[in-house]
C-alpha cells in the first residue's frame, strides 16, 4: 500500500554575493554549498514535519546602498522554490508564508531572506495531497 504521508521535498535557493561571500544556510542542520549562484536541498520526509532553515553569516558591511540609500548589493538568499514530490508551492505560500524570526527577534513574510535568522515549515497535514492544498490556499 502507498504512504501518501512520505513524500520528497525539494527546495531552490538562490543566493545574493556581497563582499565576495555567500550567506550561510543551513536546512535541518545541512549546510548547503551555492554553485553558480543556487543550491538544492532534496530529501525524504514523513508528514507531519518541520523543516528548519537556519541563515546566518551577515555583518552590517553586507548591504551596499548607494547615496540615496538604495541598496545594490545585498547578502542574501531566495527561496526560489519548493516541491512536494512534484507539486510546487505557490507564489501565495512564499511570498505570503514563509516567516524568519530574526536574530533580533524580529518577524519578516517573505522568501528573499536578508537576514541572520530562522525558518520553520510546518508542513502539519497527513498526506502530501492535503498539505499542497493547505499550503497553496
Amino acid at each position: 500500500m502507498i504512504d501518501f504521508s512520505e513524500f520528497e521535498l525539494k527546495i531552490l535557493f538562490k543566493y545574493s554575493e556581497c563582499n565576495d561571500k555567500f550567506m550561510q544556510v543551513e536546512v535541518n542542520d545541512q549546510l548547503l554549498v551555492p554553485v553558480e549562484n543556487y543550491a538544492t536541498y532534496e530529501k525524504k520526509f514523513k508528514l507531519p514535519t518541520q523543516i528548519s532553515i537556519k541563515t546566518y553569516g551577515k555583518t552590517k558591511y553586507d548591504t551596499k546602498v548607494d547615496s540615496s540609500g538604495n541598496i545594490y548589493q545585498d547578502l542574501a538568499v531566495i527561496i526560489e522554490s519548493i516541491s512536494l514530490d512534484s507539486f510546487k508551492l505557490n507564489k501565495v505560500y512564499l511570498n505570503q508564508k514563509i516567516n524568519i524570526i530574526t536574530d533580533t527577534g524580529n518577524t519578516i513574510t517573505t522568501n528573499y531572506i536578508g537576514f541572520n535568522g530562522t525558518v520553520t515549515l510546518d508542513f502539519n497535514e497527513d498526506t502530501v495531497f492535503a498539505q499542497v492544498l493547505t499550503a497553496n490556499s
